[in-house]
C-alpha cells in the first residue's frame, strides 16, 4: 500500500493539473473573446475617425471653393485695372470693396476675415475694411512664395498662424494676379479666422471628442480642431509633419493608420494591420490611430486621430459588464475548485483512516483480510507461492507496566516501521493484527526467501535504541512465525487450505517460536 503522504500528493497533482487545464480553457477561451470585441471596438473607431476626416473635408473643401470664388471676382476686377491697381493704393481698396459690395458677401459680419493683396514683390498694398493699409512685408509667407515660385498653380493654401493684420488665429488661401502680358503681378488673399472654422465645425461634429487637423499640399497646418487645443500637437509639431509623409507614402485618396511613437520620440512606426489587445495593452500610451481623406482639388489632407488609450478606454467602458461577469465566473470557478481540492482531500483521508491503523498508519486488520483475501485468490489462480508472516513483541506487557502506555505506544510504532519498510515490493503488504501483533504477506515468496525478509526484519528491530521523552527504552525483540503455502506443493490438498489457515499456521510457528526462548523465527 502506498504511504498516505504519497497518496496525498499524488490526488493534490490530479487536481491540480486538472484546475490547471480548466484555468487555460477558460481564460484562451476570453481572451479570444474579448480580442473578438476588440477588433470591433477598434474597426468601429477606424469608421468613426474616417467618418470625422470626410466630414471635416467637405466642410473644408465647400469653405474653399466659395472663397475661391470670391477671389477670382476680385482678382478679376483687379488684372482689368492694370497697371492702375498695383500702384494705386486707395484703387485697390475700392476695387475689393467693390466687389464684396456687388456679391453681397457680408465679411464685416466677421472682421478678423480679410481679403488682402500683394504686389509682385510681397508687400501688402491693400485691404478691406481697412485703409490706409501698413506695407507690411509677406514674402516669405507660403500663400505668396508659392504662386511666386510657380506660375502655374491657380491657387495656393497657407499655414495656420497669427495673423499680422488682425492679430487672430487664421490661414489663407490665395490665387495669383496677372499684368497684361500675363506675367506674375502679386497675389490676392483670402483671411480666414480659425476661429470660425472651429465654430461651424462644432455643428457638425456634435458629440465626436477626438482630434482634426488640415494640411496643405506642402504639410503645413492649416486648421486645428478643437482650437485651441490642449493636447493636439502645435502646428510646426514634427508629429503633424511625420503623420504626413507616412500619408503621402500610403498614396491612398482616404484610410486609417496607425502611428506609434517610440519611448525617446525619435522615431514613429506605421502599421497597416489590426493590432490584438495585447499590442494594444502593451502600446496603448504610445500609439495613435488616424483616419485621413485627401482632398483631391485643394491638395490638403484632413486626419482626425484618437489615442490608442482613449479607444483602449471606451473599449472597458463598453464591457465592464462582461468583464465583471467573468471575473465573478473566475471567482466562483476559483472556490469550487478549492472546494472540490478539499473535499478531495477529506475524502481520501477518511478513506484512509478507515483502512489505516490509527497508531501506526498502516493496514488495519478489516482492511488487511479484505486484500489478503485477493491476494489469496491470485496465488491459488496463478499457482503461485504466498507467505505470511505473524509478528509479536516479546514481553510487551512487562514494558508497558513498567514504562507506562507512551512507552508502549513508542515501541508499537517503531515494529510497524521496521516491518513497512522491510516489505520492498508494491504487493507486499503488513498490518496491526491487533495489540503487540502484526501480520505481513508476501505474494510470490518462497519459504527460503521469505526467511531472509523475517530475519532482516527481526535483526532491524532488536538493534534499535528507542527513546521517550529523552529517557532510553530498554532494547526489544520480535518473535516471528511464517506460514507458507504453495498450490503447486499443495496441489491434492489445496481445498483444506484457506486465507484464515494460513494465519492459523503462522499463528501456531509464532507460539512456539515464543515457547523456544522469543527472539527467533520458527517456519510451520
Amino acid at each position: 500500500m502506498q504511504p498516505l503522504s504519497q497518496r496525498i500528493r499524488q490526488q493534490k497533482q490530479i487536481i491540480l493539473t486538472l484546475y490547471v487545464v480548466t484555468l487555460i480553457s477558460f481564460w484562451g477561451l476570453i481572451l479570444y473573446t474579448l480580442q473578438l470585441e476588440w477588433r470591433i471596438c477598434l474597426n468601429e473607431a477606424k469608421e468613426s475617425l474616417h467618418h470625422q476626416a470626410s466630414t471635416t473635408s467637405e466642410l473644408i473643401h465647400e469653405l474653399l471653393v466659395d472663397k475661391t470664388r470670391i477671389l477670382d471676382s476680385v482678382r478679376s476686377a483687379l488684372e482689368k485695372e492694370f497697371p492702375v491697381a498695383s500702384h494705386d493704393r486707395y484703387r485697390t481698396h475700392e476695387i475689393i470693396q467693390e466687389v464684396i459690395q456687388n456679391l453681397s458677401v457680408d465679411i464685416a459680419a466677421v472682421p478678423t476675415e480679410r481679403i488682402l493683396f500683394l504686389d509682385q514683390d510681397g508687400i501688402l498694398i491693400a485691404q478691406n475694411g481697412v485703409y490706409p493699409t501698413p506695407a507690411y512685408d509677406l514674402t516669405e509667407r507660403p500663400y505668396f512664395r508659392n504662386l511666386r515660385d510657380d506660375p502655374s498653380r491657380k491657387f495656393a493654401l497657407g499655414m495656420m498662424r497669427k495673423s499680422i493684420t488682425t492679430g487672430q488665429w487664421a490661414f489663407h488661401i490665395s490665387m495669383p494676379v496677372h499684368d497684361a502680358h500675363q506675367g506674375f503681378a502679386g497675389v490676392i488673399v483670402y483671411q480666414i479666422n480659425e476661429q470660425e472654422v472651429d465654430d461651424a465645425l462644432d455643428l457638425v461634429l456634435k458629440g465626436f471628442n477626438n482630434h482634426l487637423l488640415v494640411q496643405n499640399s506642402s504639410g503645413l497646418t492649416t486648421v486645428i480642431y478643437p482650437f485651441p487645443s490642449p493636447t493636439l500637437p502645435l502646428p510646426e509639431s514634427p508629429l503633424n509633419a511625420e503623420i504626413f509623409r507616412l500619408i503621402q507614402e500610403q498614396g491612398d485618396e482616404m484610410g486609417t493608420v496607425r502611428i506609434s511613437e517610440g519611448k525617446k520620440g525619435a522615431s514613429l512606426v506605421m502599421a497597416m494591420a489590426d493590432f490584438g489587445i495585447f499590442t494594444a495593452l502593451s502600446k496603448s500610451s504610445e500609439a495613435t490611430h488616424v483616419g485621413y481623406v485627401k482632398d483631391p482639388l485643394f491638395g490638403s489632407i484632413t486626419t482626425a486621430r484618437a489615442p490608442e488609450s482613449d479607444i483602449m478606454r471606451d473599449f472597458f467602458s463598453q464591457n465592464k459588464s462582461r468583464l465583471g461577469v467573468i471575473l465573478l465566473i473566475f471567482l466562483t470557478t476559483n472556490i469550487l475548485f478549492y472546494g472540490y481540492y478539499r473535499k478531495s482531500l477529506f475524502l481520501m483521508m477518511s478513506r484512509s483512516d478507515s483502512s489505516l491503523d490509527p497508531l501506526t498508519h498502516i493496514r488495519n486488520r478489516r482492511s488487511f483480510e479484505k486484500e489478503f483475501h485477493r491476494l489469496w485468490l491470485d496465488a491459488v489462480r496463478r499457482k503461485i507461492p504466498i507467505t505470511l508472516f505473524f509478528i509479536d513483541i516479546d514481553h510487551f506487557k512487562e514494558l508497558n507496566d513498567l514504562y507506562s502506555h507512551a512507552a508502549g505506544d513508542r515501541v508499537i510504532r517503531s515494529a510497524a516501521a521496521v516491518i513497512e519498510r522491510s516489505l520492498c515490493r508494491p504487493l507486499d503488504l503488513s498490518c496491526r493484527w491487533g495489540g503487540d501483533e502484526f501480520l505481513a504477506v508476501l505474494p510470490e515468496t518462497t519459504e527460503e526467501v521469505a526467511l531472509s525478509v523475517a530475519e532482516r526484519i527481526r535483526h532491524c528491530f532488536s538493534i534499535m535504541k528507542l527513546k521517550l521523552n529523552g529517557r532510553s527504552l530498554p532494547p526489544s525483540t520480535l518473535s516471528v512465525g511464517i506460514a507458507s503455502f504453495d498450490p503447486q506443493a499443495h496441489v491434492h490438498t489445496d481445498r483444506e487450505w484457506t486465507p484464515e489457515t494460513l494465519i492459523a499456521r503462522a499463528d501456531k510457528a509464532l507460539l512456539k517460536a515464543k515457547a523456544s526462548g522469543r527472539n527467533q523465527i520458527v517456519l510451520d
